[in-house]
């Protein structure tokens, strides 16, 4: 699948996203790997509703725009996205949206996972105790934004 194709597939995702508010204003980021292995995010400050094919920006393995511009910077979260994509090299896709059943699931306790013996893996999120749980080849990024 051809970039362009790819990031009009989220255009139109993020924008229904929007419209059930799981993507407001300007909160919410995304990416993807293209077919040549570049790496691509939605660039910081884009309100979901008004997002073109100019809002997704390459950035190298490191989290930086690779780009002349110094008025266009990647989102401040692109630094989960790499980590993802280096933890788990299947990943071609991020979609980091609000939605309710993900952030409900995510802020389970981790005994819930234990339990019922669902293999999780957990990230720091930002030396806090939030962290990123892999369940079944979803991240969930546990009690973000609290």
């Amino acid at each position: 699948m051809s970039t362009y194709s790819i990031i009009q597939e989220l255009i139109e995702t993020i924008k229904v996203y929007n419209l059930k508010g799981w993507s407001p204003a300007t909160s919410t980021n995304y990416s993807f790997i293209d077919e040549n292995m570049q790496m691509w995010i939605s660039r910081s400050g884009i309100d979901k509703r008004l997002i073109s094919e100019n809002d997704f920006i390459p950035i190298d393995k490191n989290g930086h725009f690779i780009g002349e511009n110094p008025a266009i910077y990647p989102s401040a979260e692109t630094l989960i996205h790499t980590s993802i994509y280096k933890l788990f090299p299947e990943t071609k896709v991020i979609l980091h949206s609000h939605s309710v059943y993900p952030v409900l699931l995510s802020s389970i306790k981790k005994k819930y996972f234990e339990t019922f013996n669902l293999g999780y893996i957990c990230i720091p999120y930002r030396k806090s105790k939030k962290y990123l749980t892999y369940y079944r080849k979803v991240i969930y990024l546990t009690q973000h934004g609290k």
